[in-house]
């Protein structure tokens, strides 16, 4: 994983990766020697678009979250994919339109005075 857009991110039981496009899992438990896992993000495959390989990844309750860049809008939208693989991607925000591949972001929890607020911090 050379690319700088690569990054790591871990839940108690897997490690999860892009690698050529695609999200990958792999055990924490296993040895350096066994392979990783592809972890289905259909309907949403391959992960990330050409030529688009990586993308910064972020774990949050039980979910991976990932920008997919389309280099001819200029427009990233987010998805996420519970990280057991056990329910299928969903597209989670629409076309952000900053010219530019996300290069970092978090998601935050605030409160209103009542209601629990996930949003998120981006970094273009």
């Amino acid at each position: 994983m050379t690319d700088e857009m690569n990054n790591v991110v871990r839940d108690d039981q897997y490690i999860y990766f892009f690698q050529a496009g695609q999200l990958y899992r792999k055990a924490i438990s296993s040895a350096e020697a066994d392979p990783a896992s592809l972890l289905s993000t259909a309907p949403f495959s391959p992960a990330l678009t050409s030529p688009q390989t990586s993308a910064v990844l972020e774990y949050s309750d039980g979910y991976l979250y990932w920008a997919r860049y389309n280099s001819s809008s200029g427009a990233s939208d987010f998805y996420r994919v519970i990280a057991d693989g056990s329910e299928p991607a969903t597209h989670y925000v629409s076309s952000i339109d900053a010219n530019s591949e996300v290069r970092k972001f978090k998601i935050v929890r605030y409160d209103d005075g009542g209601n629990e607020i996930n949003a998120f911090v981006i970094l273009f």
